[in-house]
């Protein structure tokens, strides 16, 4: 386990206009929001390693059963 496939997380990914393929994926200006869980070690890292990519992680919201 990398620690990284919390399914508890997103990754959120932001490209260049003109898009970025990286990982396997498509990156443009629309938000990509990928689940934590989806991503290998080695793809979260040519992701965060892009300088073209804007990366963050982010919290999926919590689910509140009434």
């Amino acid at each position: 386990d990398d620690g990284l496939c919390d399914p508890a997380y997103d990754v959120v990914v932001v490209g260049p206009r003109q898009g970025r393929w990286r990982a396997g994926r498509q990156f443009g200006q629309e938000p990509t929001i990928i689940s934590a869980d989806a991503l290998t070690y080695e793809q979260f890292m040519s992701i965060h390693a892009d300088p073209m990519l804007l990366l963050k992680v982010v919290s999926k919201p919590i689910a509140i059963e009434a």
